[in-house]
């Protein structure tokens, strides 16, 4: 059963999704999306995917993950930084990490989002 878009609710509203990565492009998504949400309201939301490697053991997939969300809030402090630097200090941002294969982590991370909810089904159909 699908939930109820709760975008127009107190508390809730329109989001931007950057993925963030280590493209050329993540910077000019991110002040597209900072500039949007300046005009419509809403906020950010940077999404950081640790991508699994094919680790025998445990322990060296522990240190990768952990090296992984140790860059991914590096990344998230730069852009941050950046966004302040440029104007766009008023803009809400919020930071996700999640570990997975890119493109599913992405739909998971929409499905979950009661507030994207919407974008989604308006982009498949």
């Amino acid at each position: 059963m699908a939930r109820k878009r709760r975008v127009f609710e107190e508390g809730h509203g329109r989001k931007l999704m950057v993925i963030v990565d280590e493209s050329p492009e993540v910077e000019g998504a991110l002040f597209y999306a900072a500039g949007r949400v300046l005009h419509v309201g809403g906020s950010v939301l940077l999404l950081y995917i640790i991508e699994p490697e094919n680790q025998f053991w445990e322990g060296v997939r522990q240190v990768q993950l952990e090296e992984e969300t140790n860059k991914a809030k590096a990344v998230f402090r730069l852009f941050r930084r950046k966004l302040n630097n440029d104007g766009y200090e008023n803009v809400p941002t919020e930071e996700v990490i999640r570990e997975g294969k890119k493109v599913d982590e992405i739909l998971k991370q929409i499905d979950e989002d009661e507030d994207n909810r919407r974008a989604r089904a308006r982009r498949l159909q």
